[in-house]
């Protein structure tokens, strides 16, 4: 079991395409830091507030998140996109949190 990462916000429609693109770019980064295990994006789709966005990113533990944090922030490039990131979400609307794992089930479907 691990932990998730977890930023949820606003993206206004117009700034969708950019702001997935952005997404896109910043993966080149993520698949070189080995203490990401997963991100996953889910986009509002019904109820809730149109256009808000979810990401999960799931890591072992607390020590994994302050490595990435290091590795991550310390990279010009990584930091410079992330800005331009969190830049296209709405002022006011960026939530953080972090889940631990408590149950994990999964369907062994053969």
């Amino acid at each position: 079991m691990g932990i998730r990462m977890m930023f949820e916000g606003l993206v206004r429609y117009e700034n969708r395409n950019e702001y997935l693109a952005l997404l896109k770019e910043r993966q080149e980064y993520l698949e070189k830091i080995e203490e990401v295990k997963r991100v996953q994006l889910f986009q509002q789709t019904f109820g809730g507030v149109a256009d808000t966005y979810v990401e999960l990113w799931e890591m072992d533990d607390m020590g994994s998140i302050d490595s990435f944090l290091t590795k991550a922030y310390g990279n010009e490039g990584f930091a410079e996109l992330a800005a331009k990131i969190h830049g296209l979400i709405e002022p006011g609307s960026l939530e953080r949190r972090i889940w631990t794992d408590v149950i994990d089930f999964v369907r062994d479907i053969k």
